[in-house]
């Protein structure tokens, strides 16, 4: 069932709908590979995406294009960075508002 449902080319089509009706996409680049470089980026999207929310745009997240290791040279150069390492990618747009979700309490899901 999940092929039949899930083709390459509606997820393609799915996305590409997604990106041609988004304002803008927000690319965030670590220097490596790395545990640092990725707690860098991590933090800078965790400071972006509500500053953006609270200055009006929504934001939502499609990896996809930096999932798979491989393509990440390929992004990098495409946004103007060769050699850097894409973590993050973000659509950046107006949407409908949609209903805030509360934070889980820490010991619901770190195991003592």
């Amino acid at each position: 069932m999940w092929d039949l449902a899930f083709t390459p080319d509606a997820e393609n089509k799915k996305y590409g709908d997604q990106l041609d009706t988004s304002r803008g996409v927000v690319v965030f680049i670590g220097e490596r590979a790395d545990p640092a470089s990725w707690f860098a980026v991590n933090r800078a999207c965790r400071r972006f995406a509500p500053q953006a929310s609270v200055l009006g745009p929504k934001c939502s997240f499609v990896n996809q294009p930096v999932a798979a290791a491989s393509f990440r040279p390929d992004r990098a150069a495409f946004v103007g960075m060769p050699g850097r390492q894409p973590d993050i990618v973000m659509r950046v747009g107006h949407g409908v508002e949609l209903p805030m979700s509360l934070p889980r309490p820490a010991d619901a899901v770190i195991d003592a």
